[in-house]
């Protein structure tokens, strides 16, 4: 037991500091911090070895572990002057670090011209993380949640980070519960439509798309939490498996495509199971009532009350310009990894964006590859996918 728990800790000490490192400009204090963990974790370790852990297995995890501190030094920012290109920073007008505007053109013309990741990041100076956070496989998850009753009203995976994506997944939404009386979503360029609409068909100067950072929108973030735990780690950790394995190039286009063309279907999936039983699980906060029960009993209670949103859901007419205030129609929605952008009344900079796939396969191949290949075919637990024929090659 004390084995297993020490290993654990261990572990968890190392995904904790990947975690904090992870974010352009983490800062010297997070720099410091992690690499004070990590070197009393090697310590400890040395300790262990012999006692807890076999000596073998502890001098490959001392090891690992040193060439993750080494790779932390190196990559620690030092002040110096440099006069290569580097890609502009953007202030929201709120506290927090700039961020670097990278568009998808620059990536799509480096990605062509045959540079990794690597090098894109030394190109544009700036960290892999940066560059990987736009390329990594190229999968992103948009989601909203009613901010009254916590009700998940969309979860979907697509290979962009579109505006046009973004409203789509809101106009089905919509079309179950109405048009809300407000949203709020962060700065990010993807939620563009979705606030353009919003201001056109509610009216401006009464908070119809209300717009903030994203740690302010509490709702949606606590439900990426939860999402992380429930799907969205699994695939995760598979992909960087696929990845160490060398299955996966997140380099070769024809490997993302294949990826994409598998998974993304499988992720939908799992995330409608994971809107069903986010939906219908109770809540201990609320006396164990499910989120569609606080949201049918929440607009049922406000039935007769000259709120926007209510006069939506029950008269199915057009509502006014401006209207009252409402909490169970109120959607709270943003991307899983937006980031503030610059505002304005109405084109907002798209500012994180998945590049276009660069591989292409024909008609005939695409039909060949749907009568082999089921993505949702095979056992989920193993994440395994149904060949039909196997004898068969693209």
């Amino acid at each position: 037991m004390a084995r297993r728990a020490f290993v654990l800790q261990c572990k968890h000490t190392v995904n904790d500091c990947t975690r904090l490192l992870l974010p352009d400009n983490p800062g010297p204090d997070v720099f410091q911090s992690s690499l004070n963990r990590l070197q009393t974790m090697l310590r400890s370790l040395e300790w262990a070895k012999g006692r807890l852990l076999h000596t073998q297995a502890a001098d490959e995890i001392i090891h690992e572990v040193s060439k993750f501190i080494q790779e932390i030094q190196t990559s620690e920012p030092r002040a110096q002057e440099d006069t290569g290109y580097r890609p502009p920073l953007i202030r929201s007008g709120s506290s927090g670090a700039p961020s670097y505007v990278i568009t998808q053109d620059q990536l799509s013309f480096l990605l062509s011209c045959g540079f990794t990741v690597t090098q894109i990041a030394h190109i544009l100076h700036t960290s892999i993380s940066t560059v990987k956070r736009h390329l990594r496989w190229r999968i992103v998850i948009h989601g909203a949640i009613d901010g009254y009753s916590r009700l998940v009203t969309f979860l979907r995976a697509s290979n962009n980070n579109r505006s046009s994506t973004v409203m789509n997944c809101f106009l089905d939404a919509i079309s179950k519960y109405e048009v809300p009386s407000r949203v709020r979503t962060d700065h990010g360029g993807e939620n563009n439509a979705v606030c353009l609409f919003m201001n056109l068909f509610r009216g401006t100067g009464r908070g119809s798309a209300l717009r903030g950072r994203s740690t302010h929108n509490q709702r949606i973030e606590r439900l990426w939490v939860d999402l992380w735990r429930g799907v969205s780690n699994v695939y995760y950790d598979l992909f960087h498996f696929l990845e160490s394995e060398g299955i996966v190039d997140v380099d070769n286009e024809m490997h993302m495509w294949a990826l994409q063309y598998v998974y993304i279907p499988r992720i939908n999936k799992d995330l409608t199971n994971f809107t069903h039983q986010w939906n219908n699980h109770g809540l201990r906060t609320e006396r164990h009532q499910s989120p569609l029960q606080i949201f049918v009993q929440g607009c049922l209670a406000q039935q007769r009350l000259p709120s926007t949103a209510m006069q939506e859901i029950f008269a199915s007419r057009p509502s006014d310009s401006v209207g009252g205030e409402t909490n169970p129609a109120e959607l709270i929605g943003g991307g899983s990894h937006s980031v503030s952008g610059a505002v304005s009344h109405v084109h907002w900079l798209e500012r994180v964006t998945a590049p276009p796939n660069q591989f292409t396969v024909t008609d005939d191949e695409m039909q060949q590859l749907a009568e082999q290949i089921d993505p949702l075919g095979g056992p989920r637990e193993n994440r395994k996918i149904q060949s039909k024929v196997v004898n068969k090659k693209i």
